[in-house]
């Protein structure tokens, strides 16, 4: 399956563009560490919209199961995966720290080169 591998944030978002798809789960290189296996996918869709306050915004959303190794008795260990997360974009980490966002969303710096594969990987390691 052929997948984007980055988009321009803002043009993504103010066109209100979607992505879907499934991404193989051994592709997310910061998980290994966590993994007992890296088999399997976890589901995606990343569509552009605007904030509660008009900015514009990328929501992620992540569905799945990551096969992890328990950190207590190193046993395998299914994690269902549920993210749905909004991430208002701002142009400068100066504007990012400027302008407050609410208690639902995250502010981050977004530029004309975001890798898809890396704001996954980014939701998927905070839902760990």
């Amino acid at each position: 399956m052929l997948r984007p591998s980055q988009i321009d944030g803002f043009e993504f978002a103010e066109s209100g563009s979607v992505l879907r798809g499934e991404w193989p789960v051994r592709d997310f290189s910061r998980l290994h560490d966590l993994a007992h296996a890296d088999q399997g996918a976890i589901k995606y869709a990343l569509s552009g919209q605007r904030d509660l306050q008009g900015r514009p915004a990328l929501r992620i959303e992540l569905r799945g199961t990551l096969n992890l190794r328990c950190q207590r008795c190193l046993q395998p260990l299914d994690f269902a995966v549920a993210v749905d997360s909004v991430l208002t974009l701002a142009r400068s980490q100066f504007e990012g720290d400027a302008d407050p966002v609410d208690s639902d969303t995250e502010r981050i710096v977004a530029g004309k080169d975001m890798a898809v594969r890396e704001l996954l990987e980014d939701e998927l390691v905070l839902s760990v």
